[in-house]
């Protein structure tokens, strides 16, 4: 089964690949470390600031700018990630417009 968190992550790897930056070249713009990039891209933590500067540099298009962020608003900040995979965010929740 592939959690939402994951696909969000898995979108913005996908985008930095393509936009041909690693992860240090993203966290060097975002003033954070590779690691926090890494756990991004794992979905297992979210960018709690500048979220519109990463998808902005990495030229991810609207539509995918639109799950990603739909997927992030569900995180509330006192809750973890894998706690919030466990209640299920459905795929069709994730991708309706």
């Amino acid at each position: 089964m592939e959690y939402p968190f994951r696909i969000a992550g898995s979108i913005l790897k996908q985008h930095r690949v393509e936009a041909g930056q690693t992860q240090q070249d993203v966290a060097d713009l975002l003033g954070v470390t590779r690691r926090a990039v890494k756990h991004w891209e794992a979905g297992s933590r979210l960018p709690r600031t500048r979220q519109d500067v990463l998808l902005g540099f990495l030229e991810i298009p609207l539509q995918d700018v639109i799950r990603i962020k739909r997927v992030w608003s569900r995180m509330p900040a006192d809750r973890t990630l894998q706690e919030r995979n466990n209640e299920g965010i459905s795929l069709k929740e994730l991708y309706s417009d």
